[in-house]
């Protein structure tokens, strides 16, 4: 069974066997907000997405084996997954963008990139006070690194590698024009935003890119993954945790 079939199985059903097959014991997944250590912490991740919604269903947009699977989730949500209430249920979906390592056949590395904005939008809850609750719960980021990482890495090596080079040269005419705008907001609201390639995938006439943004907002140090996937006719689908984005601006100053 693939990860994506698991995380159908999951996601339909409850059942999470299949996904936690797919999991080394000691993985870590990486998303806008948190670290999850460990199978168990991973699982329960995606089972508390899952308890958001009512009679849940998933889609797979993109499924390129083994490293790279694209999703929404869609259904009646309840509450936020990480514990906002609704006024009311609603239909919502949910985004996300999921990077797998694996070692012999399954996963030890995972970078979630999830639309959390997109489905705080759908349910009617503004950005900026959701954004400052995070913030408030989550004081103390994590250790970021030196944060220019990879600056110097060889831009050749890769499809997608020069794209990053042209948006640290804050130069956007190679994007889809309907994602111009995106990247131009995002830059305006990181002004030193300095982006670094990750690693890249490209099946038949897609190509999905890993990426990673470093820079400040509001004083406070931001390094956070996002995902691209653009297709052969130049059409682009970007995501970054915008929520996660927002909150750093709202997190108390880190104390050494």
């Amino acid at each position: 069974m693939s990860f994506a079939e698991a995380l159908e199985r999951l996601f339909r059903t409850g059942d999470a066997s299949a996904i936690a097959a797919q999991l080394l014991h000691r993985v870590q997944m990486e998303d806008g907000l948190a670290l999850h250590i460990g199978r168990d912490a991973v699982v329960a991740e995606l089972l508390t997405i899952a308890a958001s919604f009512g009679d849940c269903d998933i889609s797979i947009d993109a499924a390129m084996a083994p490293g790279f699977v694209g999703f929404a989730v869609s259904g009646i949500l309840r509450q936020l997954p990480f514990g906002t209430p609704l006024a009311a249920p609603v239909p919502a979906t949910l985004r996300r963008h999921l990077w797998i390592e694996s070692e012999a056949g399954r996963a030890v590395r995972i970078t979630a990139i999830t639309d959390w904005a997109g489905l705080a939008d759908t349910a009617g809850i503004a950005r900026n006070p959701l954004a400052a609750t995070i913030g408030a719960a989550h004081p103390a980021h994590r250790p970021l690194g030196e944060l220019a990482s990879g600056s110097g890495q060889l831009l050749a090596l890769a499809p997608g590698a020069d794209a990053m080079a042209r948006r640290n040269a804050r130069d956007f005419g190679d994007c889809d024009p309907k994602r111009r705008d995106w990247w131009l907001r995002l830059v305006a609201r990181v002004p030193d935003a300095h982006f670094t390639f990750d690693r890249s995938i490209a099946v038949t006439a897609r190509t999905a890119m890993l990426w990673r943004l470093q820079g400040h907002v509001g004083g406070r140090r931001v390094s956070l993954p996002g995902s691209s996937v653009v297709a052969g006719d130049g059409t682009e689908t970007d995501f970054i945790d915008e929520l996660a984005l927002a909150a750093t601006a709202c997190r108390a100053f880190y104390d050494h």
